[in-house]
């Protein structure tokens, strides 16, 4: 089950509507019963703020106006082609031809003259030295519990030689696994030999997953349902009752729902992860390996859409994902492949066409999401770990491309294309960018705030928060909720009857632990100032309905007339003691 969080606030609260003087030290319960929105604990973010070291940079504002694609070209042989200009490149968005604003070129210490077509050489004398390359953030997400031990070493062996080939000086790495959670194994950290150790330990692990043990408990009792069918006929009992396929059709409905489930709360924490790193200054790269990340695993179950979603996260950031399936295909029996769920047995091998099937519609939407952002996908150890090499290779040999976007059509992903003049180079990049509005971007860093807070916190609009009380609301917790806010922070605009009036949003996203984030709940409201209440305060009251091991809120005000944000991290202690920052 997932978890709601759920905000409630009072419309009508006086000392908000009208501040003056003689008001401004009134303060009026916030809480109401009636209006309360649902939302669902689904989204991930990693302790960060902790783990990176004192000087690692911070982007507060970046250039949204500005679409940056990192592109590789290889020749026909597959191999990187180094000394391209500008001049080479073409950019199309939604299929209009685009003017590039920004170029660089970043190749490792090899000739930039190998690669070139005959008689180019002359050309690169000419061209500018290559760029150097950014640190970078490299985010290890495993999810392979159900691998043969050689695979698993293999796999890991492969990232092990990954990091040799990539990882320099300045270079940062944090490795994840998820078991319905995100947990992380090394935060953030430069050190190569603790990243080294854990990357040893996961290849010589030896665990059951959470969804192997499901699937052989429903496997007992369907084997139990048959045995007892078979027990009452064989002593002339006639039909028992006991449906042995009805119980199969039972179970694999069952597993199905919860393969969905999983699969869509796995790609929606992995987008939370991209979005609560947006503030750090590094080129970001996330390999993500699954045993599972199926398209499609049950009939009446599309994950296509959070799949998607998170594409468009890495896009929009900048984020290049490579994605593997390590375990490749597998022999154990599949009861019922037509359903498009599977049940692991010991009896028989499954036909190659079953393995293949299942292989593949499990490695689907990995597929799906490295094309969508520029990345490299493999399905096996052998080639999880070629492709590896590769994308290590890659790091030090690609072209950074930018333009500036075209008006409108923000949050929604366009479709961008990226060619050479020569055709027949072979270029990989991103399959589409997305413009983030205002909103978007503050949801984002709201999120982000719960583990990774700015370094210089904004001043304006000035509030404090405070929470009156703590109270019990069935299985979950209430927090209540005040918010101060300076007035003199927030515009009013004159009206006639000579008072001033102004609007704020109040943005409330919570977490409980490491891995796990609410939606962003939103609520505005209109206040008035009358003359010489300029240095009042604005009371506003809400209600946040969490789980009462909610640790963390971010809450977020925004003067909705000047645009200016500022942010506060609030920490709940247990208990129902609390203090802000």
């Amino acid at each position: 089950m997932n978890d709601p969080l759920k905000v409630t606030h009072e419309p009508r609260l006086r000392a908000s509507a009208e501040v003056s003087p003689e008001k401004s030290r009134q303060r009026e319960k916030p809480v109401g019963r009636g209006l309360r929105r649902r939302l669902i604990i689904m989204l991930s973010t990693i302790v960060l703020m902790s783990s990176l070291p004192a000087g690692a940079q911070y982007i507060e504002r970046v250039d949204v106006s500005i679409a940056n694609i990192d592109v590789v070209v290889t020749d026909r042989r597959g191999e990187p082609v180094r000394g391209l200009t500008q001049d080479d490149f073409l950019v199309f968005e939604d299929g209009k031809p685009q003017t590039i604003t920004n170029f660089s070129a970043y190749a490792s210490a090899h000739d930039e003259a190998l690669g070139h077509e005959p008689g180019e050489q002359s050309k690169a004398a000419v061209r500018p030295a290559a760029a150097q390359p950014r640190p970078r953030l490299i985010i290890l997400f495993i999810d392979i519990d159900e691998i043969e031990p050689i695979r698993r070493k293999q796999f890991f062996e492969g990232l092990g030689s990954f990091f040799d080939s990539s990882f320099r000086d300045g270079d940062m790495a944090t490795i994840l696994s998820w078991s319905s959670r995100v947990h992380v194994l090394v935060p953030p950290t430069s050190n190569r030999q603790a990243v080294d150790q854990v990357v040893d330990v996961l290849a010589r692990s030896e665990r059951w997953s959470e969804a192997e043990v499901l699937r052989r408990a429903a496997e007992v009792r369907i084997e139990q349902a048959r045995m007892d069918a078979e027990f009452a006929s064989s002593l002339g009992m006639g039909d028992s009752g006991l449906d042995p396929q009805a119980e199969v059709e039972f179970q694999e409905w069952l597993l199905g729902e919860q393969r969905c489930s999983r699969i869509k709360r796995k790609a929606n924490e992995v987008r939370n992860i991209i979005t609560s790193i947006v503030r750090v200054d590094m080129q970001k790269l996330l390999i993500f390996a699954s045993d599972d990340f199926s398209e499609r695993p049950i009939r009446d179950c599309d994950t296509g859409p959070a799949i998607d979603a998170l594409a468009d996260a890495a896009n929009a950031y900048g984020v290049t994902v490579h994605a593997f399936h390590p375990p490749g295909a597998r022999s154990q029996l599949v009861i019922g492949p037509e359903r498009g769920n599977f049940l692991p047995g010991t009896r028989d091998p499954a036909p190659m066409s079953v393995q293949t099937d299942r292989t593949f519609n499990q490695a689907s939407g990995l597929l799906r999401l490295a094309s969508q952002t520029g990345g490299l996908s493999a399905v096996g150890a052998g080639m999880s770990a070629r492709k590896l090499d590769q994308a290590a290779d890659e790091l030090e040999n690609y072209y950074s491309i930018g333009y500036r976007f075209s008006a409108g059509n923000e949050d929604r992903p366009r479709k961008v294309e990226v060619r050479t003049k020569n055709r027949s180079y072979r270029v990989r990049a991103r399959q589409s960018v997305v413009r983030l509005s205002e909103t978007a971007r503050l949801r984002d860093e709201l999120t982000a705030n719960l583990y990774l807070p700015p370094q210089h916190q904004s001043q304006s609009p000035g509030f404090e928060a405070r929470i009156e009380q703590i109270t019990r609301d069935g299985r979950f917790s209430l927090v209540h909720m005040e918010l101060s806010i300076s007035a003199r922070d927030l515009v009013a605009l004159a009206s006639t009857d000579e008072k001033r009036r102004g609007s704020f949003s109040v943005f409330v996203v919570a977490g409980r632990q490491v891995g796990d984030a609410s939606p962003v709940a939103e609520m505005t409201h209109d206040f008035e100032v009358v003359p010489g209440a300029e240095d009042s305060r604005v009371m506003y009251g809400f209600g946040v309905r969490v789980r009462p091991d909610t640790r963390r809120l971010s809450i977020a005000v925004r003067d909705n007339i000047s645009g200016e944000v500022s942010t506060k991290l609030i920490m709940l202690a247990g208990g129902g003691s609390s203090n802000s920052r």
